[in-house]
């Protein structure tokens, strides 16, 4: 069969079919430029800030995530700063895992960052551990400040208990510690609720009924044999025997006696 050319080119369906196939060919190589670009690929502009931000959070950085020193220069400047405060001259500084390891040879001994004092015989590791095991808090005291230690100090002072005074010429033991603990109408330690505070009893009508009052203490009236040195004899002192364990009252075994004078046999014994 013969083909007659068309006398102005392809046919209107062959354009169409030409069309297409063109605009195809054009978006296959648009896609390959696009993912290729040289062996490059252009990263999304929101993906690399999430990547730049992960990188900080994992600390490499130097940012939040970071350790204490960065250098063995900074740990060198720490110990410089403690060999100017006290003296002596710089045996150890390096930067650590977690912070500067420092140590400092002194007239006294080998002093690290804590301020604390080893003896310098021993080699740097042994002086780490033994310092790693020591308390972190140290001292505020002039000898501790002076030394130029890093880290958290603490007043080593204790204030003294305090008791209720009692007349001088008694027995002097058992004396009632101030506390004021709260109370309504009863209270450990043989003690009277007075005021709503537990407190030391002045009289029997201070203590709870069927008990007495001896030296700031409630007990049984069965088991007072005393109340003062008053009641003994020449050169005796009337004391109590202690307080009952495992009870709320603890006074149900507490006596009060004549001690016999200097600590001879007692004038009432209790039974």
């Amino acid at each position: 069969m013969t083909t007659t050319a068309h006398p102005h080119g392809p046919r209107p369906r062959q354009r169409a079919a030409f069309f297409v196939a063109t605009v195809l060919a054009a978006i296959a190589l648009g896609s390959a430029c696009g993912s290729d670009d040289g062996g490059q690929t252009t990263a999304d502009p929101q993906s690399a800030a999430t990547a730049g931000t992960g990188a900080e959070q994992s600390g490499q950085t130097g940012s939040a995530g970071a350790a204490e020193c960065q250098s063995d220069a900074e740990c060198l400047m720490q110990a410089e700063a403690l060999v100017d405060a006290g003296g002596g001259v710089v045996r150890l500084a390096r930067c650590a895992e977690v912070s500067c390891e420092i140590i400092v040879e002194r007239d006294e001994g080998c002093v690290t960052r804590s301020g604390t004092v080893h003896d310098c015989a021993l080699s740097d590791s042994q002086i780490l551990d033994a310092d790693a095991k020591s308390s972190a808090v140290v001292s505020c005291d002039e000898a501790q400040a002076s030394s130029g230690a890093v880290g958290t100090c603490v007043e080593t002072s204790v204030t003294p208990t305090e008791y209720y005074p009692r007349d001088s010429a008694e027995w002097q033991g058992m004396l009632v510690e101030k506390l004021d603990a709260p109370c309504e109408d009863f209270c450990g330690m043989a003690l009277s609720c007075r005021q709503m505070i537990c407190q030391p009893c002045t009289r029997d009508e201070d203590c709870l009924q069927g008990e007495g009052c001896a030296l700031d203490h409630c007990l049984l009236l069965d088991r007072l044999h005393c109340r003062s040195y008053t009641d003994c004899g020449a050169g005796e002192l009337c004391i109590l025997s202690g307080y009952t364990g495992g009870t709320a009252r603890a006074n149900e075994d507490m006596c009060a006696y004549c001690n016999g004078g200097g600590g001879g046999p007692a004038t009432t014994p209790c039974q």
